[in-house]
């Protein structure tokens, strides 16, 4: 009995004691350090890849966490969500533990009552926010915002933890995120090899391990294909050699690699690369097309009128085009293959139907070209990768043409009529008309202005009606293709209209506007534009305003703002869309905007509701909007914006101020008071990156309230990857954009978000516009050191006696020559690529070269082919990248013969320079600051 009673008291002291001691263990324990979780890999798009455990058969989104720390994290009370205005949109609410450098899953599928690891909202394909939230439902942990994404491909941090996020094409969901080598910066040597030449592939593969193989594969026969195992050289790259074959062979190639973890990868890969043996690319040119054709029947399907493309052929020998490809994608260059003879004459022309119905035949293409959004059109030779030719173009008309003019040259212009299938002859055209002053009084004599470029000779006619009286001028050649006449003076409250006849030496005539005479110019003497802006706008109004006469309906809408003391009655003007058509949309009814307040226009194509309603609607992919006097002409206010985002509207802060920014909260009808984030001093380092160095991204950003996200965005191709910027104080933020190989050129921009919903950009118009650097370039140092854009009399045209156009001077500071073949002057910001230079161009080191801008390239490669405005504008000089600029500058209004520079000369600030120094060193006026003694007065 004393035995039992033994045992059972050790067996208590025991069971006290591991009681005690698991009580210490839980009272000394680390708290439940969440600072090391990170949202780690996600895919917004799982169509096969990963299948619901609890819902077998189906396949969510889903979002995978990691704990980097030494301790296991309990994930119970925090939050996960994709707003973030809703930061506790999806609690976690029972245990989930995610062990010490472990992963765990959650499923976005919007039915959280299937268990703790689901949410109750699902990731949206086209881009959102994921956010992880402290228990205090404020605090984010971790967050990132992305972009579009691809089916059964995830987004994730590599290595696990890191800042570096990219696609997945081999998701992990659950465990350590590895990738699949990557193959890149691939070379064909020779790249136009002939029957004697062997072929060497050399190419860059990376991986995150150890890169087990890789093989190159080719076909001579395009049906099997040989294997070449590839060497290993130093620096990540392997190489492999295809023997010689006859001429004309065709041989398709691509390259597989495989790691030491089982995954592989292929270049091309969508396809194969591909080489014509002794193909010597034939001079032929995309010469004109039409992407909205409702004239030119097809002549294989009578009663239909497909979009065309005119190949010219400008050699003396006639070209065969069955196995070239045409395209209207660029990373797809035999999306189009020709697949039967179709001969280009020599010196001659040849349609092809870009109707999407290539069974019609071989001049008909599997695509048809884009008239509202623009894109690229291109003749690709047999090899699958020789661009013959290309053109990118914008927004088109229908049944207005785009060519080379004259034929196969590089000015691109518009065509009405077009001239399908025969040479772009033009009749004049008529450019840039205006009078001034543009709100004459009766004091006022009116003085027209039109610039007429013709390949001959014009005689230029002014056509006026006033008071129902008609009568004509002829207008008098002033230089540089320009022409003026006069109006006389007219009471206040006339009505004048005008219009520009040319008509030249092979007996084709012009009208501008082109409606003449049923159209003209008009101006309303001693007319006063009130001040009235376009103040806010939505161009894709889903849900933020009903339609008041149509409750069930969101239409777009405009917002004007009168900032005059005295209302303003709209009846007789005008809205438009279209900066070719002011008169689009009339008001004929009495619409009136208070004083200093506010008028909804409702822009849904349905005027029959009311003045309030325009007959069109505005899109999505960006275009102009404008307010226009009732003389038809005088544009009160006008915006020309980018591509829009669901019930988010764009508009002036202050109301009526020049600053243009987005409301994530519209005011409709209502001032816009917010003030959004203001993004300055963006840079990066190091400038010139090497192929093995990270760029950090710093931008200073405020706000009147609080910045809640600043993000990163950046390209090297294709969509932009997002990088949530990290604030270093002081209102500092900084990114990391990785390291890339040598020759890749980055793109990138900055967005800042405020606690009240507004986004701001740097540049302003990212996307539109980005800064941008090419790993591994060191830049030429070269100058924009002086310029002239009002050149009287100062410099004589070289190439055209007696003409005296705007020039601008180039400085080389570099120890080395510069050839500025494949480099790019501009006048617009937005346009960097403006004026290509296409020809050996070559500034000594410490020497001076002068550009003529004089809107006629044709002259050579020292002509860019635009003018400089007089009332002043920006030029830049842009590298052969096509986006880093090498310098600019952007200056106000100027004086005839007046130059600006840069003084002292080179490295100093700019001054105007009543001496122009054109081709040398600039000779300065120094400023002296006289200072007088001060005599005091007893």
């Amino acid at each position: 009995m004393l035995t039992r009673r033994i045992l059972v008291l050790v067996l208590l002291l025991l069971f006290a004691s591991s009681t005690l001691s698991l009580v210490f263990a839980q009272s000394s324990a680390a708290p439940n350090d969440v600072t090391n979780l990170r949202i780690n890999e996600f895919m917004a798009l799982n169509q096969n890849n990963l299948e619901d455990p609890d819902e077998p058969g189906t396949h969510p989104d889903w979002i995978e966490i990691y704990n980097g720390g030494g301790t296991a994290v309990n994930l119970q009370n925090l939050y996960l969500s994709d707003d973030p205005t809703n930061l506790t949109k999806s609690p976690i609410t029972a245990t989930i533990m995610v062990p010490a450098n472990d992963f765990v899953l959650f499923y976005a599928d919007s039915q959280p009552e299937q268990g703790p690891h689901h949410t109750n909202f699902g990731l949206s394909g086209n881009g959102e926010n994921i956010l992880l939230v402290g228990n205090d439902g404020s605090t984010i942990i971790d967050s990132y915002t992305f972009g579009p994404q691809t089916a059964d491909i995830a987004e994730g941090r590599f290595p696990d933890g890191a800042d570096n996020w990219q696609p997945m094409t081999a998701p992990s969901p659950g465990s350590s995120n590895a990738i699949a080598p990557i193959i890149e910066d691939v070379v064909q040597t020779p790249a136009n090899p002939s029957s004697s030449d062997s072929v060497t592939v050399n190419a860059r593969i990376t991986d995150d391990g150890t890169v087990e193989f890789a093989t190159l594969y080719y076909s001579a026969t395009q049906t099997s294909f040989t294997a070449v195992p590839m060497s290993a050289l130093a620096n990540n790259r392997y190489e492999g050699t295809i023997p010689a074959f006859p001429t004309n062979t065709t041989v398709d190639y691509y390259i597989e690699a495989g790691d030491d973890m089982g995954q592989s990868s292929v270049h091309p890969s969508d396809g194969y690369s591909r080489y014509v043996v002794g193909f010597v690319p034939p001079t032929l040119y995309i010469n004109e097309f039409v992407a909205l054709n409702t004239t030119l029947p097809d002549p294989d399907e009578p009663g239909t009128f497909p979009d065309w493309i005119e190949i010219y052929n400008p050699g003396g020998t006639a070209v065969d085009l069955d196995g070239y490809y045409l395209t209207d994608n660029l990373t797809n260059l035999v999306k189009s293959p020709i697949n039967g003879s179709v001969i280009v004459p020599a010196g001659g022309f040849v349609l092809f139907y870009a109707d999407s119905q290539p069974e019609q035949g071989a001049n008909h293409t599997n695509f048809a070209l884009s008239s509202t959004n623009g894109e690229d059109v291109a003749l690709v030779g047999p090899d699958g990768s020789t661009i013959i030719d290309s053109h990118t173009f914008g927004l088109q008309t229908a049944d207005i043409s785009e060519g080379r003019s004259p034929d196969g040259a590089d000015n691109w212009i518009f065509f009405n009529p077009p001239t399908p299938g025969s040479s772009n002859t033009q009749p004049p055209h008529i450019s840039n008309t205006s009078h001034a002053p543009q709100q004459p009084s009766s004091a006022d004599s009116v003085t027209v202005t039109t610039t007429v470029t013709d390949d001959g000779s014009v005689t230029v006619t002014l056509f006026t009606v006033i008071n129902g009286s008609s009568s004509s001028v002829a207008m008098s050649p002033q230089g540089n293709n320009q022409f003026s006449a006069s109006i006389p003076a007219q009471t206040d409250g006339t009505i004048v209209q005008y219009y520009v006849r040319a008509v030249d030496n092979d007996n084709q005539t012009s009208n501008d506007p082109p409606g003449a005479p049923t159209d003209t110019y008009t101006y309303i003497v001693g007319y006063t534009a009130p001040p009235l802006f376009i103040n806010e706008f939505m161009a894709s109004n889903s849900s933020t305003l009903t339609d008041p006469v149509e409750p069930t309906e969101f239409p777009d809408w405009i917002e004007i703002y009168n900032a005059g003391g005295t209302a303003v009655n709209l009846n007789g003007y005008y809205f438009s869309d279209d900066p070719a058509n002011l008169t689009k949309s009339p008001i004929t009814q009495t619409l009136t905007v208070p004083a200093n307040g506010f008028l909804l226009v409702y822009a849904d194509s349905d005027p029959f509701q009311g003045p309030e309603h325009t007959n069109f609607g505005l899109s999505t992919n960006g275009e102009s909007v404008l307010l226009v006097a009732p003389d038809g002409t005088t544009i009160v206010d006008s915006y020309t914006f980018g591509p829009q985002t669901a019930d988010v509207s764009e508009g002036r802060l202050p109301d009526g101020g020049n600053d243009w920014v987005f409301f994530n909260v519209p005011t409709p009808g209502s001032s816009n008071a917010f003030t959004p984030p203001n993004i300055s001093s963006t840079s990066f380092a190091p400038t010139q990156p090497g192929d093995s160095d990270p760029v950090t991204v710093t931008s200073q950003i405020s706000d009147d309230g609080q910045v809640v996200a600043a993000t990163l965005f950046y390209r090297t191709g294709g969509t932009f990857s997002a990088l949530p910027m990290t604030a270093q104080g002081n209102g500092s933020y900084s990114g990391t954009i990785p390291a890339f190989a040598a020759g890749t050129t980055v793109e990138f921009y900055v967005t800042a978000q405020d606690n009240d919903g507004l986004i701001s950009s740097d540049p302003p118009t990212a996307p539109n516009a980005t800064y941008s650097y090419t790993v591994g370039t060191t830049l030429p140092t070269l100058i924009i050191n002086e310029f002239m854009a009002d050149n009287g009399s100062t410099l004589e045209d070289p190439d055209e006696s007696g003409e005296f156009p705007d020039w601008i001077e180039i400085y080389n500071a570099g120890e080395t020559a510069v050839d500025l073949n494949g480099f790019y002057l501009s006048d617009d910001l937005a346009s960097p690529t403006k004026s290509p230079i296409t020809q050996t161009l070559t500034i000594p080191a410490g020497g001076y070269l002068l550009i003529y801008a004089d809107g006629d390239p044709f002259q050579g490669a020292a002509h860019a082919d635009f003018k400089l405005g007089a009332g002043g504008e920006s030029v830049l000089l842009v590298y052969s990248d096509g986006t880093t600029v090498l310098d600019s500058r952007t200056f106000g209004a100027q004086t005839t013969d007046v130059s600006e520079g840069r003084c002292p000369n080179v490295t100093g600030n700019w001054q105007t320079m009543s001496a122009p120094t054109p081709g040398a060193a600039n000779v300065c006026t120094v400023n002296y600051t006289v200072y007088l003694p001060l005599i005091g007065k007893k």
